[in-house]
């Protein structure tokens, strides 16, 4: 396959043409290559405008009503993506405490005893969640206990 890239400020955004004869294999990987966003990146609303988030900004994504909201420091915003496709973008770093809830282990304040012998968790900003017992081994094993 010939690349051919086109660096000039008449171009206002980035995009791609592929040229081809013909539908094959490789064409279909160079579409689903660019159509990746980039690692550790990912669009979210915030007041109806669109910001861009890193993934090491990221505290905690859960869903609440039925829409997958991202909490940083401060802010938190909505996402259109699903639960497993934010756990995709993020990567391995983030950790899945139940069903419904991924975590920045880097932002982690403490972890306290529940209810029944589940575990709680309290991140650096204030938000609180519990680890389900489905999930409670891998978290167990993440962090070494």
């Amino acid at each position: 396959m010939k690349v051919k890239i086109d660096i000039s400020p008449e171009h206002s955004e980035t995009y791609a043409i592929i040229c081809s004869d013909k539908m094959t294999d490789e064409v279909k990987h160079a579409v689903d290559l660019l159509g990746q966003p980039a690692a550790g990146l990912l669009t979210a609303s915030l007041d109806e405008k669109t910001v861009i988030l890193r993934a090491n900004e990221i505290y905690m994504v859960r869903i609440e009503n039925e829409k997958a909201v991202i909490f940083d420091r401060d802010k938190r915003y909505i996402s259109r993506k699903r639960l497993y496709e934010l756990k995709e973008v993020l990567g391995d770093k983030f950790i899945q405490i139940s069903k419904g809830t991924i975590i920045n282990p880097d932002y982690l304040d403490r972890i306290e005893p529940g209810f029944g012998g589940s575990i709680n968790i309290k991140m650096r900003n204030g938000l609180t969640e519990s680890i389900s017992r489905r999930f409670l081994p891998g978290f167990k094993k993440y962090l070494g206990l």
